[in-house]
């Protein structure tokens, strides 16, 4: 077709998506993907995830989607092999310190570049790893530009554990430094993935809006899971599983992914507190940690419950309870028994 953006002379080799709503602990499991035999460092190449945004949204046409998407894997996957991009900032979930082979990537920069590098990725099938935010709320972009060599690994967490996150969030979300795609309506920002909800959105207070972007975002993706499935290559893991079953977590993402875990698996799995005793003992990130203090996850779910009703509508309250009894019957797990008198009450 004239006119039609196209890239044909493709790298071969596999990408691998690690992504999640905010605050499921991606950057746990970042550098746990990142220790597997053939899987290149994890980056975070947040243009990645606009392009599926912006296509969702009918803001830019399906061939420019996809030129961009396969350009910048290609792009992605050469400069990762080269050294060149290397995060150097310590803090960052993607940075050099979280790298599990961090003399490996220094000794890159001084590589050689050209075509030999890419028969050397395709020879190896070097996997580009990229850690992204919210793109299973683009459930028609996803399926429209599907790519067999994309495998998509969904982190979810309890919604009871991404509501601090979320407040966190919203509270700096009215920013310059804030890159989230966003909407005004009635002078009020909203990001893109509660657009939909605007009207109520504008009204609600802080902990309201953090409500409503939980609600809509679990709602969507359970609702378009199975169809997701069947499209994309797409496994979907839950935190609690990752941190209590670590052993059955591990094998369905190696199964999945064709790739097994290294040497340096064991050392980066106790560095991330993987498995542990409870969820809480994890390392909370600093922009998005708890204010809550408590021990335990039973008294953490008891007391975020009784936070979140103190904070919020009655009627979004309920519907809230509503997506925890929806997410607990997709993903079991010890957190059940501490909400089940709770939902009882509300006949849930």
């Amino acid at each position: 077709m004239e006119n039609q953006l196209l890239k044909k002379n493709r790298i071969k080799n596999q990408s691998i998506v690690l992504n999640g709503f905010l605050g499921t602990g991606k950057s746990l499991l970042c550098p746990v993907l990142s220790s597997m035999i053939n899987i290149g460092r994890s980056q975070n190449v947040v243009a990645y995830e606009y392009i599926y945004i912006l296509r969702e949204l009918k803001k830019i046409d399906k061939d420019a989607s996809n030129w961009l998407i396969h350009t910048l894997l290609d792009l992605t996957s050469y400069y990762s092999a080269i050294g060149r991009g290397i995060n150097l900032r310590w803090s960052d979930d993607t940075g050099l310190r979280n790298s599990p082979f961090p003399i490996k990537d220094i000794l890159s920069l001084f590589s050689p570049e050209g075509e030999n590098v890419i028969k050397k990725i395709e020879k190896h099938n070097k996997a580009t790893s990229l850690m992204t935010h919210n793109l299973m709320l683009c459930p028609e972009s996803l399926i429209e530009l599907q790519d067999k060599n994309v495998y998509f690994i969904e982190l979810v967490r309890h919604p009871l554990f991404l509501y601090e996150h979320y407040k966190n969030f919203l509270e700096r979300f009215d920013t310059s430094k804030e890159f989230t795609p966003s909407f005004y309506y009635k002078s009020v920002k909203i990001p893109w993935f509660a657009y939909a909800q605007k009207k109520e959105f504008v009204k609600g207070n802080l902990s309201e809006k953090a409500l409503i972007c939980i609600n809509h975002s679990f709602k969507s993706y359970l609702s378009n899971k199975d169809k997701l499935i069947e499209n994309i290559n797409l496994l979907d893991i839950s935190l609690e599983n990752l941190i209590f079953k670590t052993d059955l977590s591990l094998n369905k993402i190696s199964d999945f992914l064709g790739k097994q875990f290294s040497n340096k698996t064991k050392s980066i799995l106790k560095k991330q507190k993987i498995p542990r005793k409870f969820l809480i003992e994890g390392k909370f990130n600093k922009n998005y940690g708890s204010k809550l203090k408590t021990n335990n996850d039973f008294n953490y779910c008891i007391s975020i419950i009784e936070l979140i009703k103190s904070e919020v509508s009655s009627k979004l309250f309920l519907e809230f309870l509503e997506v925890v009894s929806e997410y607990q019957k997709s993903y079991p797990s010890i957190i059940n028994s501490y909400t089940e008198s709770f939902l009882k009450n509300f006949h849930l």
